[in-house]
């Protein structure tokens, strides 16, 4: 499982996507990598795989925080988690068993947690060289009944959800390639979210569970299924609606606005106008999210609600993204991808946002974007 051989995987293609969703998917992990494994979490067999795939290709996910590839290798291995975390070392040096275990912990040390950690650890052998990799996920639900891969149209699916936190309230969104995502209710009973829904059209249709937790709402469950046809066998980059028109100069924020309006425009929204006092308040999250190590809406600064509150903004109808990316144009493509983030993105009651986006020190972007309807 550990030692894995670049001549036997390909980096991008996964011939046979798994027949269903599910989780938890519990292994046993491997005994020669034990002393990574117990500092990062109980092993999974799709963060397994994926990891397996990072250590054996350095083209894999070009940049271990490029979650494109990352995210679509647990999609097509029967994962649900969401917001993976992924960490490759090129051991050229050879160093000893400490020194690799103290940059992992570092690596680990950099972000909190808010559920149960999951993930899967691997090492890969070229030329003499190791190469160690991590995919770590931040669990709060898991599925208690599978969904299917692959449906028909028109079928009724059941969801069933368990939380590992407690959560007030949760709802199903729906999302196709384009367009507003739909959302459907769902109850919370015993700790248990539970839905039925019917997918309505052919295609690849993405499932998310929002829930509304203590750091406010945020997605718990992403799963695919596609409607009348085949699973693709390698990820099919596609831009996301609005992504080609931010240019070279412009600074991060000013490029994630330009991205965000033009998407708007594409599926028949007016524009956003862009107000100073949201943007001071996005800038400050993401800030306070580039401290804390992890993207929430509420890092411990305060639920969205609070902040506009304290900056004396009064509005009733406000929303907020957050994203952690490479750059602007991926935190805009993976804010698309994800069905709730693409309803505020679209959502017709809006007028005004704010921007904030900060550059860490691994050079990735930390994003807000805040809605709200001003007067």
């Amino acid at each position: 499982m550990a030692r894995t051989n670049p001549s036997l995987v390909d980096a991008f293609a996964f011939e046979r996507w798994a027949s269903e969703t599910t989780s938890p998917r519990a292994i046993e992990a491997e005994a020669s990598l034990s002393w990574l494994q117990d500092r990062c979490g109980s092993a999974d067999a799709a963060l397994q795989a994926v990891a397996n795939r990072l250590a054996a290709h350095t083209a894999f996910g070009a940049r271990p925080d490029d979650l494109d590839r990352i995210t679509f290798g647990l999609r097509a291995s029967g994962s649900p988690y969401v917001w993976p975390r992924a960490w490759r070392l090129h051991d050229s040096e050879h160093l000893e068993a400490k020194a690799v275990l103290g940059s992992f912990e570092r690596w680990l040390e950099s972000f909190k947690d808010e559920g149960e950690r999951r993930c899967g650890v691997s090492v890969s052998y070229t030329g003499g060289q190791a190469t160690y990799a991590a995919i770590v996920s931040d669990v709060v639900a898991d599925l208690s009944r599978p969904l299917p891969t692959r449906v028909r149209t028109g079928q009724w699916l059941e969801l069933r959800v368990k939380l590992l936190r407690e959560a007030s309230d949760a709802k199903v969104v729906l999302a196709g390639a384009r367009h507003e995502p739909a959302f459907f209710p769902a109850s919370i009973v015993h700790g248990e979210v539970l839905a039925r829904f019917p997918i309505k059209a052919p295609g690849p249709w993405l499932i998310q569970v929002l829930a509304s937790m203590d750091t406010g709402p945020r997605p718990v469950i992403d799963a695919q299924v596609f409607a009348d046809m085949e699973p693709p066998k390698t990820l099919e980059w596609q831009a996301a609606p609005g992504e080609s028109a931010s240019s070279q100069g412009q600074d991060l924020a000013e490029s994630l606005f330009t991205m965000l309006n033009a998407a708007r425009v594409e599926e028949g929204r007016k524009p956003l106008s862009r107000d100073a006092r949201l943007d001071r308040i996005a800038n400050e999250h993401a800030l306070a999210m580039l401290r804390a190590g992890h993207t929430g809406h509420d890092v411990g600064d305060g639920s969205t609600r609070m902040r506009l509150e304290n900056a004396g903004i009064a509005t009733a109808l406000a929303a907020e993204n957050v994203a952690r990316a490479a750059d602007t144009p991926r935190a805009h493509r993976n804010l698309w991808a994800s069905p709730s983030h693409r309803s505020n993105i679209l959502h017709r009651g809006f007028r005004n946002v704010g921007l904030g986006v900060v550059r860490g020190p691994d050079n990735t972007v930390w994003a807000c974007e805040l809605f709200a309807a001003l007067d």
